[in-house]
């Protein structure tokens, strides 16, 4: 956990930005107070594209007929 003033994270938010986001948290104080705490976000979906696997081609099947074969799986 990374914990610094307010000032200090003013002067260097980009570079603790990037530690945030590689999974450390900070605490941010004014003073002896703590004010905030920062955390990553940890999103599990890896957005609108979807993982699927490769086509392996063996012989002398079209394209287009491999893709066929697929869908009717």
């Amino acid at each position: 956990m990374i914990k610094l003033q307010d000032k200090d994270f003013k002067d260097h938010w980009a570079r603790i930005l990037e530690q945030i986001e590689s999974g450390e948290s900070c605490v941010i104080f004014r003073g002896d107070k703590p004010i905030a705490k920062i955390l990553a976000i940890r999103n599990k979906k890896t957005g609108w594209k979807r993982p699927i696997e490769k086509v392996k081609l063996s012989g002398t099947l079209l394209t287009s007929q491999v893709i066929v074969d697929e869908r009717n799986r």
